[in-house]
């Protein structure tokens, strides 16, 4: 399959697997979880949403690797990197600020992503060069009241004096700052203007791989570490405004 039409295949694959994990999250009674370390949880839905997409791509993109949070895999230059529900803990107490993320990494740099924001029915996806695509419409990044200076920060256990320094560092350079324990929600959010940006000192691959592409696409300045690979990274995107701020530009 040619790079200019991985997009639609992969819109509908994430939408298959959003629907799966919205069903269980509006019935949560109906499903076990465990806790993987200290506050971090996967449930039998995680593992679920990840095969269902690890056995669609084997359908559209046959051949091609494959890596997720779940059931690991392998990091290649040319692979997926999937996170069936990002914002495991959001999930399953019913807070709706979670994501199914799926993204592809070209020659180690992300090439096309896509979130689905199931419970706040919004779905972003973008391929480098091809644009921003907002529930399957082609769209740009929109801001309203910009002169509310909004950005979040993604809080990483156990490093949590490095994501308190971040936090001090943003208040005092004039953004309100949220922590919604999911990156893909809050890149996702970023893209489509809703916040000013997203900054976490440790993030996962998998965390950050099918935002990246949105947030590229949307225009926003985008610093990252290594994709490929499995040990902590980071990530930081906003507007020019923002990364200036923290002498990110």
């Amino acid at each position: 399959m040619t790079a200019s039409s991985r997009l639609p295949a992969l819109q509908r694959i994430a939408r298959a697997a959003a629907q799966l994990a919205l069903d269980a999250y509006q019935a949560r009674d109906g499903f076990s979880a465990r806790a993987k370390q200290a506050q971090d949880f996967v449930s039998e839905i995680d593992e679920r949403v990840e095969q269902l997409i690890r056995d669609q791509l084997a359908l559209e993109f046959p051949g091609e690797a494959v890596f997720g949070e779940e059931q690991g895999g392998e990091l290649s230059e040319s692979c997926w990197i999937i996170d069936p529900i990002d914002g495991t803990t959001n999930f399953l107490r019913g807070v709706p600020l979670w994501a199914v993320s799926i993204g592809h990494v070209a020659h180690g740099q992300p090439e096309a992503g896509v979130v689905v924001l199931p419970a706040l029915g919004l779905s972003i996806a973008a391929q480098r060069g091809q644009g921003l695509y907002v529930n399957g419409e082609r769209s740009t990044r929109q801001v309203r009241f910009d002169e509310v200076k909004l950005a979040s920060l993604g809080d990483s256990h156990p490093q949590a004096e490095d994501v308190m320094r971040a936090y001090r560092q943003m208040r005092e350079a004039g953004w309100v700052v949220e922590i919604y324990r999911s990156t893909a929600t809050a890149m996702a959010l970023a893209a489509i203007g809703r916040l000013d940006g997203h900054v976490q000192p440790q993030v996962k691959a998998w965390d950050m791989a099918g935002a990246l592409p949105l947030c590229l696409e949307a225009g926003l300045t985008v610093r990252h570490g290594p994709l490929l690979t499995r040990d902590d990274s980071h990530v930081a995107v906003g507007t020019a405004e923002l990364m200036a701020s923290l002498g990110l530009n």
